[in-house]
């Protein structure tokens, strides 16, 4: 989940649903329905940093 996601989760509540599909390549893929993610067993959640940016120099924009 993304941490806009994780917010929306704890702020909604029982009326938020994630949708997840695990091996979506295969052909019996099917998603699975998780009620209130945010309020599962905190044991099992881990936070993951990740960044994306681009660094452009400031004579490239010249």
């Amino acid at each position: 989940m993304t941490v806009n996601e994780w917010y929306q989760a704890q702020q909604l509540g029982a009326p938020y649903w994630l949708y997840v599909a695990w091996d979506p390549l295969t052909h019996d893929a099917e998603p699975v329905r998780i009620q209130d993610p945010a309020a599962k067993p905190d044991h099992a959640k881990r936070e993951v940093f990740a960044s994306w940016f681009y660094l452009i120099p400031a004579e490239a924009i010249d």
